[in-house]
Parts: C-alpha cells; structure tokens; sequence
C-alpha cells in the first residue's frame, strides 16, 4: 500500500536588510548543496550482502537482523594515498577468500557528493559514485563506457534527503530505462550489485568482480539501519513542488516565507538604473525588482515570486507584497541637515525614502499603494 510522504507547513523566513549597495548583485544559497545528504563515507559502516542460492546450501553468516547472508563489506581505518586520505574497505567472504578473515579490498574518498575508488590491484582513482545535483541527470564514464545516472526519488522509509537514482545505458543520446538498468541511493551505493565495484547488467564484462552476482541484503552505521532490500517494493515518491513563497515588507527590511518545511529561500534583487554620476538631482522613478523561489531536497523548486518597488508621480508604488508594513519615525531630521537616516539603522538607503515619502504622503496625500 501506497503511503505518504508528510509535509507540514512551517514559516521558513529569511529577512534581509534592502540596502541601495547591494540591489544589483543577485545572491543566492551554493549550487548543488545538499542539507540532509545521507554521506556513503562513514567510519564503521557495513554493508551486509547474499547471492541467491539454488541449492539448499544456507549462507554461513547473518547480519544484525538475523538474515541469513554470504559477504560483509566494512569501512574501517584510514589511508594516505597520493597525499590523499581514503577509507579503507574490507571483505569478509569466506567462499571467495578461502577463510572467514577480513580481507582489504578497496579504498575511497568522497569529495561534493561524489565517490572515488582506488581497486586493490590499481593504484588508478576512478569515480564510483556521483550524488551531486540530484534534481539532474548526470552523464558519466567508467572504463570507458557512458551510462547516466537520473534525478532522485525518495521512498518512504528512508531517511529525511536520502534519494534513490536510476543509472541507465545511453544508446547515443537516448536513455535505455529498459536495458539493464540499476539503482543507486545516497550513502549505500548500488544495492543490487556489489556496491564497490561497478558491475550493472547493461556494462559488458566476464563475471563479477567476487565470483558472484552480490545485492546488499542490509546497511547498518552505528546499529542504525539506513537500508534494507525490503525498502525497495515501497513506491518511490517523486519530487514534490515548494510552494511559492511570500515577499513582504516590514519596516525597511525584505521578509521572504514558505510553507514547505524546512525550504529555503533564494532572492535576487535588482535595480536596472543602479551607479554613479553627476549633477545636482537624482530621480527615483527606477523600478526595484525582488524576485524568490524556494528549493528544498526532495522537492521541485517553488514558481518564482516577484514583487517590485517604484515611484510613480513621486509617490512610492510597492507591487506583489503579501503585506507592507510602515513606521514612521517620531521626529524627522530638520530640514538642511544632512542626516536622512530617518528608520536609524546607520545607513541611508531605500527604505528611509520610502519611510520619508510615506510620511509626505500620509500628510495629505496619496497613500503608498500595494497591489
């Protein structure tokens, strides 16, 4: 049975002081970064894995849940290679080593999301593994051979921005979702195939790397399981949308609002008649632009909301505000000084002329407008 991924609602607020020194430079959070990224990296952890067995042999070991299976993985200790540091990755397979010891296997390193690997009898690092940008297909190579791993889903019972890709033979251009096709997700590698060595149905080679066709029976870090094969007949839940968020203005200062939990905002502001110049008179008709979205992991990024402050007939215009909040300063500056920070937070900018213009107009004119 189908089950929901719940979202609740939160406020989540970014306020941003609207100061003229920075409207033209577009800011943002960094690209590609990932809050809840469930790392493949991790001190300890285990992968526990079985083949299938035709005959009524039983596999020797078991796995903390009691399952029955043939091969642990375990990431333990550390390595310098090329003045890198790498994890250390051992191999407990009795059938293929000959004993019941943990043998060296591989190391690996991660680095933004992505996974390299240094195989036993290589010293070559090759990427393994690329979680980077995961509302994106991403093209790649190894060995020589182009596949492309998919944009992620979330099912139910992962963790909180642990997601589950695709990873598809490409025919040219075109993606084959048909032809042998496996899956990775976020801190266990490729469940279905030995997570250490890249071996999917569609990649040609002789036999598998161990002897065997591996899966990952279960994952566990610090006696937490983060994996479980019985998680894959759960449906995947694909990307849901943030709602758009709200702009509004509250006493000289930008407050931008989501009702996505956990979502954050992006903002850009521009002024297309910011600079410099001479003369004795400056006119403020220019047009401020305030455009936001709202980008979370899991979830499409929000339509973009788009609000404007401007002047018209020397009385400031506020567009697309959810609410506009005004104060008025209890006594302005005398006329001649040459102090104008009327709102007193040390700098002069939008806001003071537009407190100063409300003012005027409250007097007994038009009063500011929102729309």
């Amino acid at each position: 049975m189908k089950q929901s991924f719940i979202t609740r609602k939160s406020d989540a607020r970014i306020i941003i002081a609207l100061a003229l020194c920075g409207l033209g430079t577009p800011n943002s959070m960094a690209q590609g970064e990932r809050s809840d990224y469930v790392p493949f990296i991790e001190e300890g952890k285990a992968w526990y894995c079985e083949y299938e067995h035709f005959g009524i042999d039983e596999p020797p070991l078991k796995d903390p849940m009691g399952n029955s299976i043939d091969c642990i993985f375990t990431m333990h200790g550390d390595t310098l290679i090329s003045d890198r540091e790498y994890k250390k990755v051992f191999c407990e397979f009795e059938e293929y080593n000959g004993d019941k010891e943990q043998h060296y296997y591989c190391s690996v390193r991660e680095e933004a999301y992505q996974v390299f690997i240094i195989e036993e009898e290589t010293t070559e690092e090759k990427l393994i593994y690329d979680f980077s940008n995961p509302k994106e297909h991403i093209t790649m190579t190894y060995n020589g051979f182009r596949f492309v791993r998919t944009g992620g889903a979330h099912r139910y019972d992962y963790r909180p921005g642990q997601l589950e890709y695709n990873v598809c033979q490409l025919s040219g251009d075109e993606i084959e979702y048909s032809i042998g096709s496996t899956c990775w997700f976020d801190g266990v590698g490729a469940p279905i195939n030995n997570p250490f060595a890249f071996e999917p149905a569609f990649l040609p080679f002789d036999e598998p790397k161990l002897g065997k066709d591996l899966v990952v029976r279960t994952c566990f870090m610090n006696g937490e399981c983060i994996y479980m094969i019985e998680w894959l007949a759960e449906p995947t839940e694909p990307y849901k949308k943030c709602a758009t968020p709200t702009i509004a203005y509250d006493k000289g200062k930008l407050v931008f609002s989501c009702e996505t939990q956990g979502a954050e905002c992006v903002y850009e502001l521009k002024c297309t008649d910011a600079g410099s110049g001479r003369g004795g008179e400056v006119s403020l008709s220019q047009t401020y632009e305030i455009r936001v979205h709202a980008t979370l992991d899991g979830y499409e990024d929000s339509d973009v909301a788009v609000a404007t402050i401007g002047w018209h007939n020397g009385q400031p215009v506020m567009e697309g505000f959810s609410s506009i909040t005004m104060e008025a300063p209890t006594n302005l500056p005398p006329l001649g000084e040459a102090n104008a920070d009327v709102n007193g937070d040390g700098k002069v900018d939008v806001a003071d002329i537009a407190t100063i213009i409300s003012v005027m107009a409250n007097v007994g004119a038009a009063p500011v407008s929102a729309r």
